[in-house]
């Protein structure tokens, strides 16, 4: 095998490779965004009854004294929920990229 087919070859497999990974990263992202609809109104539920479902946040902020929000995300999915005393208060921001 010449050295342009073997390269031909190895860019193929690589093209191939990021096709699945983005179909993977795409697909985390719609999963994530399921966990969330099966949980229905979120009003109300504690964070643990979330984490649950979906698993830990990525990102913590602390705002006022016994206010945090929670950010959860996947490729092309972001959601981000406020939480009074460890209780959903509600969602601040929710991006579900097609």
């Amino acid at each position: 095998m010449d050295f342009m087919t073997l390269l031909l070859l190895l860019g193929g497999a690589g093209l191939v490779s990021s096709i699945i990974k983005f179909a993977t990263m795409d697909s985390e992202g719609r999963e994530l965004q399921q966990k969330f609809i099966s949980l229905g109104n979120m009003k109300g539920k504690t964070l643990e009854e979330i984490v649950t479902v979906v698993g830990q946040p990525n990102v913590v902020s602390h705002g006022i004294p016994g206010a945090t929000l929670y950010t959860w995300s996947a490729h092309k999915y972001s959601i981000s929920i406020v939480f009074i005393n460890g209780v959903c208060e509600k969602i601040a921001s929710e991006i579900a990229q097609r």
